[in-house]
């Protein structure tokens, strides 16, 4: 039962956070200024989208119910990338209906060095950031002189350990810890990174503005990679304390708590963040747009990808919606993109090949 709760769950949170960025107002669609006023071709994206994603969400919970429980996993798996897919195709679609800029001189802006990252980020979620791993790790020291030999490292869908080995293994855990961490502080960097060019007129508002956009980012990301972390110590703190004698009911609850952690840090940082995001993204188009600076013959596939090979910049705004993009005429940009594709699918691979031993 708990496994199809935690199946149902994780369906439930992809549709969720789709539903929550699927929205219209005014002349936003998807949290996007397309720079005029919405017309029912924009609300009809979102009907789609918003159908999509309810039809997802019945047929997912009632498969995690009803299914068998591999064709039960394989749904989970499989059918969270439906909404998002959908999404993804009717966001393009808006992206090349919006309106582009009319003010030329707002591409020739120079740039100018940006504020640096200890600017934006929070010193008391660093620090809990950083507390949380140093007593993980005191914890787990703790109890591993009283773990038996073998300890459970890896559990089927039904949450059944199907394979066991030393508890130093759980170490790894702690290794994933600090990859959070340090994944947090290199998106920060990237966010304090992103091109620095302010306008003529209307300067220092504009450089509020920017510093709050970039603030309200980083504290989106910090939150939402603290929650990571907290679910990650529960795995590991949950896994060593339920392997101790007598404990051994802790496993399972272990794995539904990690799973409301990293879940609720998602759309709970959404839901915190994306509305005064969207109000400072508007305040700055108001004032001469997000991607100032930008070159207009950068933006390729409807302002979707931007390539200016004369633009020093690496970390761009992008022209719509909240969030920044690469300049993929800097080489740095693609080492960037293959990392983060490369580095997961590298981890996640590892660990099926472990789960076989």
């Amino acid at each position: 039962m708990l496994s199809r709760i935690i199946l149902a769950s994780t369906i439930v949170t992809v549709v969720l956070v789709v539903w929550l960025v699927a929205r219209a107002d005014g002349e936003r669609v998807f949290y996007m200024d397309l720079g005029r006023r919405l017309d029912e071709r924009d609300r009809a994206r979102v009907r789609r989208v918003q159908g999509v994603t309810l039809a997802s969400a019945l047929v997912g919970v009632a498969a995690a119910a009803f299914a068998p429980l591999p064709a039960a996993v394989l749904v989970a798996t499989l059918l969270p990338f439906a909404p998002i897919a959908w999404l993804l195709v009717e966001v393009v679609g808006a992206v090349k209906s919006a309106k582009p800029a009319e003010a030329s001189l707002r591409f020739r802006v120079p740039l100018t060095e940006p504020p640096p990252a200890k600017q934006y980020v929070s010193l008391p979620l660093q620090i809990a950031h950083g507390a949380l791993i140093a007593l993980s790790a005191a914890a787990f020291v703790f109890v591993r002189g009283q773990l038996p030999v073998l300890v459970p490292l890896h559990f089927d869908a039904a949450g059944r350990p199907n394979r066991w080995g030393s508890p130093d293994e759980l170490w790894a855990l702690g290794g994933i810890m600090l990859f959070c961490w340090a994944l947090c502080w290199f998106l920060v960097v990237g966010v304090a990174r992103e091109r620095w060019a302010l306008p003529t007129a209307h300067t220092e508002a504009y450089a509020r503005a920017s510093r709050r956009r970039r603030e309200l980012l980083v504290r989106m990301i910090e939150v939402l990679m603290l929650c990571v972390n907290a679910a990650v110590a529960v795995s590991w703190l949950g896994i060593a304390i339920g392997s101790l004698p007598g404990w051994s009911h802790l496993l399972g609850i272990t794995v539904a708590v990690a799973l409301v952690l990293s879940a609720g840090g998602a759309v709970g940082s959404l839901v915190a963040f994306l509305a005064p995001l969207a109000a400072v993204q508007r305040q700055l188009s108001a004032l001469g747009g997000v991607a100032l600076g930008t070159r207009r013959d950068g933006w390729r596939w409807g302002g979707m990808i931007y390539y200016a090979p004369d633009d020093p910049a690496l970390f761009i705004p992008k022209r719509l919606g909240i969030g920044q993009t690469f300049n993929f005429a800097r080489p740095a940009a693609w080492l960037i993109l293959v990392l983060l594709v490369v580095v997961p699918i590298g981890l996640a691979f590892t660990s099926m090949l472990l789960s076989r031993r």
